[in-house]
């Protein structure tokens, strides 16, 4: 009786064994399931993160090429800008240059009507009361003076070559009548030596010309 109440002992410490194994299995179980499921949210909320972070990547990037075409576009332009710049400064140099070498010449020009200019030896010519214009005042006046000089001198070049072709014409006339006066008396008396001369001389001083400042000035076109 003693060892068949032992052996139950045993067997309820074995059965209580089992059920506490059992538990401690359950609980093992359970705690597993809610693992792989927060385990599987954590997967989820991860995969949802990487792709919410690919299409930022993905934007970014797209933004990224959008902006570097962008500054492809501006270098672009402000090398455009950059060569127009350079072509303005070398026409600036350029009419510079020619602006000097203009310069130049109307100061050449000017002189040469100071020495020669009537109005010069009248004082017409003298500057000092425009002193107080700039620059290009100044030049623009000298252009005005000059184109007077070639105003005064293209009219008396012409009043000059109209006087000469006068003289000429006249001239040619009278050495015409001589002709035919010395033909007719050849004609009439060819034994009489006091008719065989050569043609009269022109008398030089009756058709010299006077001198150009003792006649008034006309007016004319000035040639601008």
């Amino acid at each position: 009786i003693v060892d068949q109440t032992d052996r139950f002992q045993s067997i309820d410490e074995m059965i209580e064994k089992f059920d506490m194994l059992y538990a401690s299995y359950q609980d093992i179980l359970t705690t597993i399931k809610n693992s792989n499921e927060e385990l599987n949210d954590v997967q989820r909320q991860l995969v949802l993160t990487i792709e919410k972070k690919n299409n930022k990547i993905s934007s970014m990037n797209n933004r990224i090429r959008e902006l570097q075409q962008y500054v492809i576009e501006i270098q672009q332009h402000i090398d455009k800008i950059q060569t127009e710049i350079n072509n303005y400064q070398q026409t600036s140099i350029e009419h510079l240059t020619e602006i000097g070498i203009i310069k130049i010449a109307i100061e050449s020009m000017f002189d040469l009507v100071k020495r020669f200019s009537h109005r010069y030896r009248k004082k017409d010519l003298y500057l000092d009361k425009y002193s107080q214009m700039n620059d290009n005042q100044y030049l623009l006046i000298k252009i005005k003076q000059i184109d007077t000089f070639l105003s005064d001198l293209i009219y008396y070049v012409d009043y000059v070559n109209n006087k000469q072709n006068k003289i000429i014409s006249n001239r040619n006339s009278i050495i015409n009548d001589n002709l035919k006066i010395n033909l007719n008396a050849i004609t009439d008396s060819i034994n009489d030596n006091n008719q065989w001369r050569g043609p009269c001389q022109i008398d030089r001083q009756q058709t010299l010309i006077t001198t150009i400042d003792k006649h008034p000035q006309q007016p004319y076109v000035s040639y601008k």
